[in-house]
């Protein structure tokens, strides 16, 4: 028998603004909790783990003659992840903190198609908290330290009303 038992909160203040009728600015804060509770599985490769996310962070878009607008941002991301039960400490995961900054571009020269053009820089420090940094589950990808460029190319189309296709790309370097 299996009891599984998962309990998730979340909180997000958002406040924008528009001081001019060119500029647009939005900071925001997002709380994420996650408390698994279920019963340990035999026969499971990983255990379950809980987080806790705190992200901040602000966007300022400006628009931009010939219907271009351009946006741009930062995020600050903590994260705090752990297995569930998990005590010693060469295989407790690593705390992260993400700095993420973006820019995009929008053209909305045709009423019916946009194209956006994007650029994401993220920079994640991993605080391993043990001097065994070479153990293979703290090294997984998703927690360990990494600079990533992301690149990003899309268009939406909308023939009609309430219709419409978007077709993306987005080509990722992490190191």
């Amino acid at each position: 028998t299996f009891d599984g038992e998962v309990e998730t909160k979340n909180y997000d203040f958002v406040l924008t603004s528009v001081p001019l009728n060119f500029l647009d600015v939005k900071m925001f804060y997002r709380y994420d909790k996650r408390d698994n509770d279920s019963d340990e599985s035999t026969g499971t490769v990983y255990k379950f783990f809980d987080y806790k996310k705190d992200a901040v962070g602000a966007d300022v878009g400006v628009r931009l003659p010939k219907r271009f607008y351009i946006t741009g941002g930062y995020k600050y991301v903590n994260t705090e992840r752990r297995e569930d039960g998990e005590t010693d400490p060469e295989r407790i995961l690593p705390y992260n903190k993400d700095n993420i900054y973006s820019v995009d571009l929008k053209w909305s020269g045709l009423d019916f198609m946009m194209v956006r053009l994007g650029y994401e820089k993220l920079d994640r420090n991993a605080d391993y908290r043990t001097e065994e940094t070479d153990l293979q589950p703290q090294k997984r990808y998703a927690y360990a330290a990494q600079d990533a460029d992301a690149y990003t190319l899309s268009v939406d189309v909308f023939p009609i009303e309430d219709l419409s296709f978007n077709v993306g790309f987005t080509y990722k370097d992490a190191d």
